[in-house]
């Protein structure tokens, strides 16, 4: 979707831009268009036969073959890139939205470690590298030296500034590396009452271990998830490379509570005060307990942190990414020349 809503920003602003997205079978619709720049391709393949399928059925578009610039959004396309002829043609620029190779726990050592090659290879080959976060630069950086252009998301209207019902709201897909069960563990001793939204392998774990005062609400769309009033957003992912949901949390003037090793934690957390209420650097339930129960009772500390988070929000927007790659795309350009 932030591929789709990134395209529509830039034509909105009389840019020709395009994008070709590979589907997997299960939500691939032929009939389907989602906007007349934005194209579909089936995919079926996997594997090294997936990276040529790549390079036959999205790399040999018009749409691609014709185009000034290419960005490449996941690891299979960037090393489909890194080995076509296209790429002495055009300019292109793989954009790291995800750490790019399995991590530790989701795939075999030599699974990893081949993959990891041929991905570090790929980016080597390119002009230039974007990271979404400072996190996910540093988590790439034996690859490449990344340049910072953040995701952006789709503004939403403030509807929260300290005072209101300070619940907790835990959303995202319910998989080991969101850690879910962190949020659980912690709402046990927490004077406040919580909600969780999501979907995931974790959905009969998740909810056979709800305390008394969490709801589960499964899947939501953003638009209703942020829509009411009050509500503290609580993200404890281990591993996340940008942080979709918190960036809408702020914008909606929610105080988020994250993790360290959450993606936008440096981009909506900024300065060492907020840091110390807001980013939490333990795993431990205990500690996220305690930081919950300190913004549970304190509206002036929810209201500090509800201006902080949405002021820094406001440079996440979609329309501040598409500023920010024509920037990179113009600075490109003069290196060329």
């Amino acid at each position: 979707m932030s591929t789709v809503e990134l395209v529509r920003s830039a034509r909105s602003a009389g840019l020709d831009w395009s994008a070709v997205i590979g589907l997997r079978p299960a939500i691939f619709e032929k009939d389907e268009q989602i906007d007349p720049a934005i194209s579909t391709v089936e995919m079926s393949a996997h594997g090294m036969d997936g990276i040529r399928q790549i390079d036959d059925d999205v790399l040999s578009r018009d749409a691609v073959q014709n185009a000034d610039v290419v960005i490449t959004l996941i690891a299979q396309s960037d090393i489909a890139m890194s080995r076509s002829s296209l790429r002495r043609r055009v300019t292109w620029v793989p954009f790291v939205r995800g750490l790019p190779w399995p991590g530790r726990g989701e795939a075999s050592l030599p699974v990893r470690t081949v993959k990891r090659l041929l991905e570090t290879r790929a980016l080597r080959a390119a002009p230039e590298v974007w990271a979404t976060t400072p996190r996910l630069a540093e988590d790439i950086r034996s690859a490449a030296q990344a340049v910072l252009v953040p995701a952006g998301v789709a503004a939403l209207d403030r509807n929260t500034f300290g005072p209101e019902d300070p619940r907790f709201i835990w959303a995202g897909r319910l998989t080991r590396d969101k850690d879910p069960l962190l949020f659980v563990e912690a709402m046990r001793e927490v004077d406040a009452t919580g909600v969780m939204y999501g979907t995931g392998p974790l959905e009969e774990t998740v909810i056979a271990a709800l305390p008394s005062n969490v709801t589960y609400r499964g899947w939501a769309r953003a638009a209703d998830i942020w829509r009411e009033p009050g509500g503290i957003f609580v993200g404890t992912s281990v591993r996340e490379a940008f942080g979709r949901s918190a960036v809408e949390a702020a914008f909606a003037g929610k105080p988020t509570l994250i993790g360290s090793r959450y993606g936008c934690a440096d981009l909506l957390v900024q300065g060492g005060a907020m840091s110390d209420v807001l980013v939490v650097q333990s795993r431990d339930p205990h500690a996220w307990t305690n930081r919950m129960n300190d913004l549970t009772s304190d509206a002036a500390l929810r209201a500090t942190a509800s201006d902080h988070v949405r002021a820094n929000a406001e440079g996440l927007t979609i329309e501040r990414s598409v500023e920010m790659i024509l920037r990179r795309l113009e600075n490109l350009a003069g290196s060329a020349r």
